[in-house]
Order: C-alpha cells, then sequence, then structure tokens
C-alpha cells in the first residue's frame, strides 16, 4: 500500500538549514558557518533567485557555491574575476571553466555536459562576459 504524502513523518524530513550544516561539517569539515553564509544558500535555494555573493579571498565563499550546487537541482554558475582566484575545490565535485584561453571546441564540450546534466557548477572567468 502507498502511503499518502500527509502520512510521512515531518520529522525525518531534514530541513535545508540541516542540509547545509552537514555539507559544512561532513565535506567541508567546518564546525561553524557564518551567518552571511547561510542566508546566502538560503536565499538561492528556497527563492531560486540569482544571488551575488562578495566575500575576501579565504573567507570561506568556496562553500557557499559548492554547497548550493549540491543542494539545486541544476547548473550553478559561479563569476570570478580573474583566473588567478580560480578555486582548488577540496571535493571531487564536477565543474569546468571557461576562459578566452579554451579552444571552440572545449566550449563546444562544455555546453554538451551542461545540457547532459553532467556538469553542477560552471565557473567563467569575467573576460568571457
Amino acid at each position: 500500500m502507498n502511503k499518502s504524502i500527509s502520512s510521512i513523518d515531518m520529522d525525518k524530513i531534514i530541513s535545508l538549514d540541516d542540509q547545509i550544516k552537514t555539507i559544512a561539517e561532513k565535506i567541508f569539515k567546518f564546525t561553524d558557518l557564518r551567518p552571511e553564509q547561510m542566508d546566502a544558500i538560503n536565499y538561492y535555494i528556497r527563492e531560486n533567485k540569482n544571488t551575488l555573493i562578495m566575500i575576501k579571498t579565504g573567507n570561506r565563499n568556496s562553500f557557499c557555491y559548492t554547497a548550493s550546487s549540491i543542494l539545486f537541482d541544476g547548473l550553478t554558475i559561479i563569476i570570478l574575476p580573474l583566473k588567478i582566484i580560480y578555486p582548488k575545490s577540496r571535493i571531487s565535485y564536477g565543474y569546468l571553466s571557461v576562459s578566452s584561453q579554451e579552444t571552440v571546441e572545449y566550449e563546444a564540450k562544455v555546453c554538451k555536459e551542461i545540457a547532459l546534466g553532467f556538469t553542477h557548477l560552471l565557473f567563467v572567468i569575467s573576460e568571457k562576459l
């Protein structure tokens, strides 16, 4: 017999905040999060809105877009001002970058992988905009 949605034990559903905290603890090994990080991720996921995050280098900005891309069912695009700050990911989570140094063939490969749903993070260097 199938259970209806109304009969699901709501205590077993994990809140978005708890999911974010679990990603922080299990993947990034963080024991705490900054309020701005929670706000940015919540806004992006709950409101489904483009989100601009301006955090100094070294202040866990990569956590915001990585956690968002894990929780979001779709493509997360990160625009970087310089290639020099291209992230060194702590996790093996498929991502590609597009910059002026890439060939047309590489850009076609990126587009194909996005269309097929293989890429969850796309880093775009601002010179490409």
